[in-house]
């Protein structure tokens, strides 16, 4: 869905995956893994979360509280280089 007044990367996820798979992961950048809320690992809360998907006024939390856990987020410096 696109939003107007609001600038983001949009991905086409059929295409990355097919290039992913002809590719053989090699060059992957699993920002689409990092970032999707349904990649989490199992656990109530994150059933709750993914029940919530669209709420308006619980999705500005839901990325919060990503944030405070700390998925997708890489803080190490040398694994950013790499």
């Amino acid at each position: 869905m696109h939003n107007s007044g609001i600038k983001r990367w949009y991905a086409d996820p059929v295409k990355c995956f097919e290039f992913w798979l002809r590719d053989n992961v090699r060059n992957c950048c699993g920002a689409c893994i990092a970032a999707c809320p349904f990649t989490k690992p199992e656990a109530w809360h994150h059933t709750l979360i993914r029940s919530l998907v669209g709420a308006p006024v619980i999705t500005p939390f839901m990325k919060d509280v990503d944030d405070i856990f700390g998925y997708g987020k890489l803080n190490d410096e040398k694994a950013i280089a790499d």
